[in-house]
């Protein structure tokens, strides 16, 4: 992703679910960031809003565009030497 700013939504990423099956497929999404954490990561349909979601259904022999919504906070226990 590059270089990451605090409290700023980046909303400029994505990737692509390809479905090369015969029948239409489900897919689940997930992240290994904690929740409890104060950044923020939602898999959204669409890059100007949010339309959140952890499982779609991509039709046989078709794709779809996931967009990363992302949200890094600032949190000084991780940075104990810049406090």
């Amino acid at each position: 992703m590059g270089e990451v700013s605090y409290n700023f939504w980046y909303r400029n990423r994505s990737f692509v679910v390809v479905n090369e099956a015969a029948v239409a497929m489900e897919f689940l999404l997930s992240s290994s960031l904690d929740h409890n954490d104060s950044t923020e990561l939602n898999f959204s349909l669409a890059n100007s809003s949010l339309k959140r979601f952890s499982s779609v259904t991509v039709d046989a022999k078709s794709r779809l565009v996931c967009w990363l919504l992302l949200t890094a906070s600032w949190e000084a226990k991780f940075f104990p030497h810049l406090t």
